[in-house]
């Protein structure tokens, strides 16, 4: 049996899904990239949740 290689599994499950998922990418701060890894493993969520859930949070309650 092959080893599982996530990055082989990521790249096929975006090619089936390109209609359906967008890729975001952003460039941080060690110390804030660690802020949010750290409250990610504690609460037991994916770090992508966590960033379109506080976005979606941040939209809905700053809005004009």
């Amino acid at each position: 049996m092959e080893a599982f290689n996530r990055n082989d599994y990521m790249r096929e499950y975006r090619n089936k899904n390109k209609d359906n998922i967008k890729q975001l990418k952003a460039d941080i701060k060690p110390d804030d990239y660690s802020m949010i890894d750290d409250y990610c493993k504690k609460n037991d969520i994916s770090k992508a949740k966590f960033i379109v859930e506080a976005c979606k949070y941040y939209i809905e309650n700053h809005s004009e």
